[in-house]
């Protein structure tokens, strides 16, 4: 695998030209997201959010559509939710991460970050690490949400509903694939 970064979670190709044009489209993209983010929950802390989602994506070359579309399914972008339904509420924050399973795999920089922007990251490196085990072939995201496809087929099709919401949202800005 190829998701290391220093012990204080620098990564130093971040900066590379790749980056800094996934920067630019991002920030275009985040004001008009946040209104949408505010749209489906008034409360939410949009902005945060949406840096958070900017650097994950960037990072971890996730295309933010998604990022956006797995807070929308599993949390409703409500960070301090811990309702997650088949989890008996072990799941948390913003993307509902299940940090007891990754403890271990999951890097202590963001194991230990519950905030939105350390939620939000582990969630991108948990898909990032889904996308490489899968080479990026299939529907390699929904392992994101389990193994049996009774429990990730719901699931599946809500995040296929919100993602395509997401991407017109972001007027399809990114690809990552």
């Amino acid at each position: 695998m190829t998701l290391s970064t220093s012990r204080n979670g620098f990564n130093p190709s971040f900066y590379s030209p790749l980056n800094m044009s996934c920067w630019l489209n991002a920030i275009t993209a985040s004001m008009e997201i946040t209104a949408a983010i505010l749209s489906v929950n008034p409360q939410a802390q949009a902005t945060e959010i949406v840096y958070a989602v900017v650097y994950a994506s960037c990072e971890y070359e996730i295309e933010p559509a998604l990022l956006y579309a797995i807070a929308n399914v599993e949390s409703h972008f409500h960070h301090g939710n811990r309702r997650a339904i088949g989890d008996d509420g072990h799941s948390q924050g913003l993307m509902q991460v299940y940090y007891a399973f990754w403890r271990g795999t999951l890097p202590p920089f963001l194991y230990k970050n519950r905030s939105i922007w350390g939620n939000v990251n582990a969630a991108a490196w948990i898909l990032k690490y889904w996308k490489e085990r899968y080479k990026g072939q299939g529907r390699w995201w929904r392992r994101y949400n389990g193994f049996t496809p009774a429990k990730t087929a719901p699931w599946e099709r809500k995040v296929l509903r919100a993602w395509g919401k997401w991407r017109e949202e972001l007027n399809y800005r990114f690809s990552f694939s």
